[in-house]
């Protein structure tokens, strides 16, 4: 595994010590899992406006029920 490091102020490092001990995990941990966790939710926000952007740009006829899928598919005799 690597190392990095990073720059911060005692306070901080302080406040990051507790809280790491009080959820009882190292505070390498924390940071790891802190990191990864903001990465994935700007993923998800990034997914989200692009989805939402598309959904806006769609017509009605874009758009087709349950129903009609599931006959699309061929899945009539599955699905009943």
């Amino acid at each position: 595994m690597e190392n990095l490091t990073i720059r911060i102020s005692k306070q901080d490092k302080e406040l990051l010590k507790d809280f790491a001990d009080f959820n009882g995990i190292s505070v390498s941990n924390l940071l790891r899992q802190s990191a990864l966790d903001r990465i994935e939710n700007e993923i998800d926000i990034k997914l989200y406006q692009r989805a939402n952007k598309i959904m806006k740009e769609m017509t009605d006829d874009d758009v087709i029920s349950h129903d009609e899928l599931i006959s699309d598919l061929g899945l009539d005799d599955v699905h009943s």
